[in-house]
């Protein structure tokens, strides 16, 4: 087995622990979404990024460069043909060509413990401990998934706090120097 593709090997594996796919929505399109037969024996990176972007591609066309992982998929709805015209697909085709896979965990990792939503939900929490979540209930939504996640997560506050202080508290956790809030009716 070439070096390329015993990095995808074990970067499955260790994605499968991490955030196992049985935890994603049925709709999602999640796993290895671009398998490359090509060989790349000097490829010994793992890409990762939200989204696959031009910039991105131009990035993983690198020969050391073995897999991408995406946290979106890349390929969400089936394509209808593999052609040059079309960016999404010329940029699969290139990938595949280049020997460099494609894989997203996307509502994978958000369903996990300890995935997205929980890191998402730790910023309504203690401002000053941000690992912390304070005085605040966190409880899953929709129907768990056995031990390892669920849906969503429903954080209650103990202590009352003003949308503008959430807000902040958000921004400072996302590391957004902006961001706007939605009025509020109740």
């Amino acid at each position: 087995m070439a070096h390329s593709q015993l990095i995808v090997k074990y970067v499955l594996k260790a994605m499968e622990r991490i955030a196992p796919l049985r935890l994603a929505e049925k709709w999602d399109n999640v796993g290895l979404l671009l398998e490359s037969p090509v060989l790349r024996p000097n490829a010994n990176r793992v890409l990762l990024t939200i989204d696959l972007t031009s910039a991105v591609l131009q990035e993983a066309l690198e020969p050391s460069v073995a897999l991408v992982v995406s946290y979106h998929p890349t390929i969400f709805k089936p394509l209808p043909s593999l052609t040059l015209s079309n960016s999404l697909q010329a940029s699969l085709l290139n990938l595949a060509a280049a020997g460099v896979s494609v894989y997203s965990p996307h509502t994978a990792l958000d369903y996990v413990h300890g995935g997205i939503n929980d890191w998402l939900a730790r910023c309504v929490g203690n401002p000053e401990h941000v690992s912390m979540l304070g005085s605040v209930n966190v409880s899953l939504l929709g129907e768990p998934k056995g031990d390892e996640g669920g849906h969503g997560r429903l954080l209650t506050l103990q202590d009352p706090v003003s949308i503008e202080d959430l807000v902040g508290r958000i921004k400072k956790h996302l590391r957004l120097a902006y961001g706007e809030q939605a009025n509020l009716i109740l």
